[in-house]
């Protein structure tokens, strides 16, 4: 169900329930074997509500170490969710105050794009971010539409530069969602070193983002 979730959530989204995500591993049905469990990990990391949440008749409940031999990459999908937890929460924080959807189909941002007008595999996260979880059984790269943009797109996890304009592919392994940042673009993330930025250039040599702090309680 990983693509209708992808569809209904972008849906939802659009619909003005912002504060949305999926049940981690499907809340009823059959349990997912190692491949699924870690894919639906991914795929849930980077909305704003990440819920492992299920009721089986089997009794099995869904838990991040229910298959040890993907414990790794399912713990590398959850620390990429804590790495940009600034982020989400701004985008949620933006949603509140202005209406903007913090997931958003690619043609929310690139409406002039004819190609990410009907990309409906991959959405945008927030104004910077593009999302393209691995929907496919058995796949370890990944092939998705980068929209054209000035400077064009940097790969989250290896920096590697994409101009944009059209498809590119990607390795996809267990535990790497696929992620793009727009150039010209400066990220909030948390470290062990507490909030930092990931700054990715653009052409001109200036690059703009936004952070939303509050106390965390009030």
């Amino acid at each position: 169900t990983l693509r209708f979730n992808l569809c209904q959530g972008l849906n939802m989204s659009l619909s003005g329930l912002y504060n949305i995500g999926h049940d981690v591993g499907g809340f009823h049905g059959p349990s997912p074997g190692p491949e699924l469990f870690c894919r639906f990990v991914e795929f849930c990391a980077l909305w704003p509500r990440m819920v492992m949440n299920s009721w089986k008749t089997s009794g099995i409940v869904n838990t991040p170490w229910m298959h040890p031999e993907v414990l790794d990459p399912v713990r590398a999908a959850m620390e990429l969710r804590h790495a940009l937890i600034p982020y989400l929460y701004t985008c949620l924080w933006r949603a509140a105050a202005e209406d903007e959807p913090a997931i958003r189909p690619l043609l929310w941002d690139f409406y002039a794009d004819p190609v990410a007008r009907t990309v409906d595999d991959a959405f945008m996260l927030g104004p910077d971010l593009l999302v393209a979880p691995v929907l496919e059984e058995g796949a370890t790269t990944r092939t998705v539409h980068l929209p054209a943009h000035p400077g064009g797109w940097f790969d989250w996890h290896d920096g590697s530069h994409h101009a944009g304009g059209g498809p590119v592919t990607v390795a996809a392994p267990l535990g790497r969602l696929p992620l793009f940042a727009r150039a010209g673009s400066v990220i909030p993330v948390e470290t062990a070193e507490g909030l930092t930025a990931v700054v990715f250039g653009a052409p001109d040599g200036t690059a703009s983002g936004s952070v939303y702090l509050d106390d965390g309680d009030t």
